[in-house]
């Protein structure tokens, strides 16, 4: 199985919003489209993946996993594509990081 986490630091996902996140045209922001996590929702499912999510309001941010079968035999390392000490920032403050992981 293979194993994406994305997380990021911002203000969490409404405790209201979290049943409807993945339907599509469901927003919260004023100019969204409500089609992004619908789409990633679809295509995670036809790979025979699944995606959840960990809405860590303590600790500010969201954080989603994707798991998706692998078909073929990958290293078995660990890897993070922004390290921790050099995670992006953004002009807003936020930050996030994505890691993908094998074996789990």
């Amino acid at each position: 199985m293979l194993r994406v986490a994305v997380e990021d630091t911002g203000p969490g996902i409404p405790p209201e919003a979290l049943g409807h996140i993945f339907d599509p045209y469901f927003t919260t922001k004023p100019n969204g489209v409500g089609l992004g996590l619908s789409i990633v929702h679809k295509i995670v499912e036809a790979h025979g993946g699944e995606i959840s999510v960990d809405n860590r309001a303590a600790d500010h941010g969201s954080r989603f996993v994707i798991r998706i079968p692998q078909k073929e035999a990958v290293p078995t390392d660990h890897r993070e594509v922004y390290p921790a000490q050099e995670k992006p920032s953004r002009e807003d403050g936020l930050a996030s990081r994505i890691s993908a992981e094998e074996g789990f």
